[in-house]
């Protein structure tokens, strides 16, 4: 959850968007203000939606003819024709308030059941419930799916508002990996053909997110992966006493998370830093968002962490919001 701004502004990378999909799967995007975007016949064409969020949302297309299936902002999930789901509501995902409220995950060997990953807001205004999962049928509805299970528990409470799903090693399973609030704990979860796993794959490493202030600011920010599902750059926004990037090895045949590199982020504001990142397509630069400072890329080849500190290079203006509004990913 951001306690500024009444919008986001968000930063677009196109070629690396284009160059990241396998399939069709992000053909169609709905985000911010009742907002989309179809990239069907590559030109990217401006339309609406039923969606109205300021953070965190998803959507998905079928990965063979590109056709929207649904999107949701974790709260609510809409069909193709722009309508609520049968039990599309009342989702927790945090009000439309958190950062990454909503993922979406195709069950291996399935074409027709998805999995929608929702995460809670931090203790803002209410208390956190965590990370959940509904499941999508789309042979429900005539075609057009409904949730045919609703907010089952993944990740107790307290939780970060970050989410990122991973494709497995063996290209056929994926990994959803969160976050734990007061720990350093990441939970991944192996997603199979017989759902997602209950016990996670837990590693406690990098910087323990709880605040001394701020009010689970710390649980603001992103996590995402490299296209290779090699890397991950986690993003804490509100931090005492200096908002921090970390870069991760995460790996996707293990769901370990190992060796991070922590990066201080000097801002001009008492208020945040860090709130989003994003790997180019070869995996070798991780980009940034700093609010209120800059756009900031990070060069990944070497593999020496105080290098990679060092190669800090200013790329674009202040800004922030999610450099990849929709679960743009390589994962798919």
């Amino acid at each position: 959850m951001k306690l500024l701004h009444p919008y986001i502004l968000f930063f677009l990378l196109f070629p690396f968007v284009i160059q990241a999909q396998l399939g069709k799967e992000t053909q169609h995007w709905h985000f911010g203000q009742h907002s989309s975007l179809d990239f069907t016949n590559g030109t990217p064409v401006y339309g609406t939606s039923a969606i109205n969020t300021v953070e965190g949302c998803a959507t998905i297309s079928d990965p063979n003819t590109g056709q929207l299936l649904f999107y949701s902002d974790g709260d609510t999930v809409w069909d193709r024709n722009n309508n609520k789901m049968p039990n599309g509501v009342g989702l927790i995902g945090g009000g439309t308030t958190s950062t990454q409220a909503a993922t979406i995950v195709p069950k291996p060997g399935s074409s027709n059941i998805y999995y929608l990953i929702t995460a809670d807001q931090g203790f803002f205004y209410e208390p956190n419930q965590g990370v959940f999962y509904s499941i999508i049928d789309m042979n429900l509805n005539g075609g057009l799916g409904d949730v045919s299970a609703k907010n089952i528990l993944l990740t107790p409470s307290p939780t970060t508002e970050r989410v990122v799903a991973i494709k497995h090693c063996n290209d056929v399973d994926y990994w959803i990996l969160t976050h734990s609030y007061g720990s350093n704990n990441f939970n991944a979860y192996q997603v199979t053909s017989s759902g997602i796993t209950t016990n996670p794959i837990v590693s406690s490493v990098g910087t323990i997110e709880k605040d001394t202030c701020c009010s689970q600011g710390s649980s603001v920010g992103c996590l995402k992966a490299s296209p290779n599902g090699k890397k991950l750059g986690l993003s804490i926004s509100i931090y005492v006493p200096t908002p921090l990037f970390e870069i991760y090895d995460f790996d996707n045949s293990t769901g370990q998370v190992s060796n991070p590199i922590t990066i201080p982020i000097t801002t001009n504001s008492n208020y945040g830093g860090p709130y989003s990142c994003s790997f180019s397509p070869d995996n070798s630069k991780v980009y940034v968002t700093c609010e209120y400072v800059s756009m900031v890329q990070f060069d990944l080849s070497s593999g020496i962490p105080s290098t990679i500190i060092s190669s800090q290079t200013v790329i674009g203006p202040p800004s922030w919001g999610d450099l990849r509004w929709q679960q743009m990913e390589k994962y798919m």
